[in-house]
């Protein structure tokens, strides 16, 4: 069956549809029953069939074929598959669009000229390649350096003259007097009269030997400076080893031998040797004074007036009373010595227990 075979016509219509009724089918003797089932014929049996017949047609084998087409797949040759064809073949084309859209590398072979610009070949490589400059043309280049070697030439290529800028020739200055750098240079008819006077030689009678060389003893004024200097310290050297030899040492000589002939020459500073004297003694907790300064005499047998004594606390083996006796000694800020005793002083405050201390002298 074809899909031409499933249309319905309107001579269909006509004969099969509503329209064939009669216009009072109850008048006609149709009951309801009748009038429903003859609506149901036309769009169950006939329509609702034919309808069926087209879907089967255009998924059947070459149904692609029945409304037109003449694709032909190897995924089949029904609706399906020629519509997913076109579906990939439309994918492969956007891909490849978009690839060839993304090719910067001239895929189209644009020429210069077809955009207004200067081939390469036309320009000079350096300038190019060079990314700091501006292409250019090779002529405008190629006169470029004509140019930069013309500026480099320092070799007068203009043939600049002296007179040009102000200046005397080398030619007309003396040659002698040019070539010593020490010298100003001076103009050879100057240099000529000059040298008419007194030539350049002592032989000559140079005008200037002749009133500041007499003798003829010319010299560099530094290396006279440095042989009078050096004549002035040699003599001075000599001097002085002259005065020691004869003087000194003979005195100094003299001076140890009579000091080292001498028994006693060191008694009088060594003739008694420090003695180192220990005491001890207790600070007990009563203190003299209703207030500050408060004074306590202690007697410590054998100490003298003339003693500088060195005072050291004795601390208790147990912690707790160490502690109060370190607290205690600090409280006591003065220590004077007389025959017999030494007074001590609290410049503030007075201590509450006794303290135990070393005294130790020497004389």
């Amino acid at each position: 069956m074809g899909l031409s075979e499933c249309k319905l016509s309107e001579s269909f219509f006509n004969e099969k549809g509503i329209i064939a009724l009669s216009d009072t089918p109850s008048a006609n003797g149709m009951t309801a029953a009748e009038l429903k089932a003859a609506f149901d014929d036309l769009s169950k049996n006939y329509v609702g069939e034919s309808l069926n017949n087209v879907i089967d047609i255009l998924l059947a084998e070459g149904g692609a074929g029945q409304i037109g087409t003449t694709i032909s797949t190897d995924n089949g040759n029904n609706v399906q598959a020629v519509l997913n064809d076109i579906s990939n073949d439309l994918n492969n084309v956007n891909v490849s669009l978009t690839a060839h859209v993304s090719n910067s590398g001239n895929p189209h072979n644009v020429s210069p000229e077809q955009i207004g610009a200067v081939a390469n070949s036309k320009l000079t490589e350096t300038i190019v390649n060079d990314n700091t400059k501006v292409p250019t043309s090779k002529a405008v280049y190629n006169q470029w350096l004509d140019i930069k070697d013309h500026m480099d030439d320092k070799s007068n290529p203009h043939e600049v003259s002296a007179l040009q800028i102000g200046a005397v020739s080398m030619e007309a200055l003396s040659d002698t007097v040019v070539d010593d750098e020490s010298l100003v240079p001076t103009s050879k008819a100057v240099y000529a009269a000059l040298v008419s006077i007194g030539g350049e030689s002592a032989s000559g009678g140079d005008m200037f030997k002749a009133i500041y060389d007499s003798t003829n003893k010319l010299t560099d004024i530094f290396v006279y400076a440095d042989d009078a200097a050096s004549e002035a310290q040699n003599a001075a050297q000599a001097y002085a080893e002259e005065y020691t030899d004869s003087y000194v040492n003979s005195y100094t000589e003299a001076q140890l031998n009579a000091h080292d002939s001498a028994a006693d020459a060191h008694n009088s500073k060594f003739q008694t040797k420090a003695e180192r004297k220990l005491f001890t003694a207790t600070i007990s907790a009563s203190w003299s004074g209703e207030e500050a300064p408060f004074t306590q005499s202690v007697s410590i047998s054998g100490i003298l007036a003339s003693d500088t004594p060195h005072i050291t606390p004795i601390f208790s083996t147990n912690s707790g009373t160490a502690a109060a006796e370190l607290e205690a000694w600090a409280l006591i800020n003065k220590a004077t010595a007389d025959n017999g005793a030494i007074l001590f002083s609290c410049f503030a405050k007075k201590p509450a227990v006794a303290i135990n201390v070393q005294i130790e002298v020497i004389r």
